[in-house]
C-alpha cells in the first residue's frame, strides 16, 4: 500500500509540474540532471533498479535541487517532475498547489516567476540543512546500535560480533560498504564510547 500511494505522489508531481510546463506557469520543479546533461541539452536516462540503491555519485547524477526552470528528474526518470502532495509538509507544495488552484480558475498566478525565483535558494538551503541533519541522525543511530551490541558482549565475556547484509557498495577495499553478501564484523575496542 505504501508503494502504490508513493507512486501516485510522484504521478501527482509530474502530472502538475507538465501542466505547469505546457502553461508556462511560475512553478517550483525538482530536478537532478546527470553530469553529462549539465555540458549539453538535458538527456532523459531512466535509471535501473540496481543504480537507485546507488548514492548519486555512484550512478553519474547531481543532487535533486528545487528550480523555476522544467528540467528533467534523472532519478525518477521524467523530463519535469515537482512535488505538490503534502502542503501541510513542506512549502514549495503549498506553492505548487496555489499556482495550480489559479491556473484551473483561470485566474493570474498567486506567485511571479521572481517571487519562485527569489524563494527557491531558501528551499535549497533547507533541503540541504534537513539532508545533512538526517545523515547524521541515522549515523548515530547506527552507532548506539552498535555499541550496544559491543558493551552487551564485553559483559558477557564474549567477543562482539555483527552479523548481516551491507547494502551499501564501496569499492574501497577494507570499508564497511564492501560487503555484498551476509557478511560477520568482528568488533574490536578502540577506546570511544558514545555518550
Amino acid at each position: 500500500a505504501n508503494g502504490m500511494v508513493s507512486e501516485m505522489m510522484v504521478l501527482s508531481g509530474y502530472v502538475a509540474a507538465k501542466t505547469a510546463k505546457e502553461h508556462q506557469l511560475p512553478f517550483i520543479y525538482r530536478t537532478q540532471l546527470s553530469f553529462s546533461s549539465t555540458t549539453g541539452s538535458p538527456q532523459i536516462n531512466l535509471v535501473s533498479s540496481a543504480a537507485a540503491a546507488m548514492s548519486p555519485g555512484e550512478r553519474g547524477v547531481l543532487p535533486v535541487v528545487s528550480t523555476s526552470d522544467p528540467l528533467p528528474h534523472q532519478g525518477l526518470g521524467l523530463r519535469v517532475y515537482s512535488r505538490i502532495s503534502s502542503p501541510i509538509r513542506r512549502y514549495s507544495d503549498f506553492i505548487c498547489q496555489h499556482q495550480i488552484r489559479s491556473l484551473l480558475s483561470g485566474l493570474e498566478p498567486v506567485f511571479s516567476k521572481s517571487d519562485i525565483e527569489e524563494i527557491i535558494p531558501h528551499l535549497n538551503s533547507c533541503t540541504d540543512t534537513f539532508t545533512e541533519l538526517q545523515k547524521s541522525s541515522n549515523r548515530y543511530w547506527a552507532l548506539r546500535y552498535l555499541e550496544e551490541i559491543f558493551f552487551k558482549a564485553l559483559e558477557k565475556g564474549e567477543t562482539p560480533v555483527v552479523t548481516g547484509v551491507v547494502k551499501n557498495r564501496d569499492p574501497v577495499p577494507g570499508s564497511f560498504r564492501q560487503y555484498e553478501e551476509s557478511t560477520t564484523i568482528e568488533l574490536q575496542p578502540v577506546g570511544i564510547r558514545l555518550t
